[in-house]
């Protein structure tokens, strides 16, 4: 019995199948955040492109409130859908889910504050 307590063969490949469960777990979840983050800063580059654009072209948009707020949707998906392609982490045929909307419509044109969101 003393002999098997002082036995030291094997501990290294004990060790091993203790440990590397927990590594492989470990480096998937680091993967698995990568892409959770990758993704996340897509659309942030996306949303803060169509704020640009929206700001600076948004005068050429018609001056009507619902149909400025219609085409700056449609603008919103396409800058978002060419933002999110260059992510290598999304799959084809995601759902977008966009909305803009000006905050108070009654005021005029130039002075028109809008929020624009993704999902």
């Amino acid at each position: 019995m003393v002999a098997l307590t002082k036995d030291e063969r094997g501990v290294t490949v004990v060790t091993f199948v203790l440990v590397f469960p927990i590594f492989i777990l470990v480096i998937f979840g680091m993967f698995e955040v990568w892409k959770i983050i990758s993704v996340r800063e897509s659309l942030h580059l996306g949303m803060s492109r169509v704020a640009v654009y929206l700001t600076k072209e948004g005068r050429y948009l018609p001056d009507w409130w619902e149909d400025w707020e219609v085409e700056a949707e449609i603008i919103t998906l396409e800058i978002i859908t060419l933002e999110l392609a260059n992510s290598p982490f999304v799959p084809d045929g995601v759902d977008i889910q966009t909305e803009v909307r000006i905050d108070d419509p009654d005021l005029p044109k130039c002075d028109w504050l809008f929020t624009a969101r993704a999902e």
